[in-house]
């Protein structure tokens, strides 16, 4: 699933964090004991596509 969790969230971490965090509630709220990427398609998350002004290599340190 890290691709599908990629894929969905550019590798943000806030981002990630929101879509776990919702995927797991919807489980809950449908009384389901798993998460899977067909109840994840279901949780909406902020749109990735306006966000040009975010700089790509912000976090990314060397280890040189």
């Amino acid at each position: 699933m890290p691709e599908y969790l990629y894929k969905r969230t550019g590798g943000v971490v806030g981002f990630l964090e929101r879509l776990i965090e919702d995927g797991y509630r919807e489980a809950m709220d449908r009384g389901l004991e798993s998460v899977a990427e067909g109840l994840l398609d279901s949780v909406i998350i902020i749109d990735l596509t306006p966000a040009t002004d975010r700089d790509p290599d912000a976090g990314i340190t060397s280890l040189c």
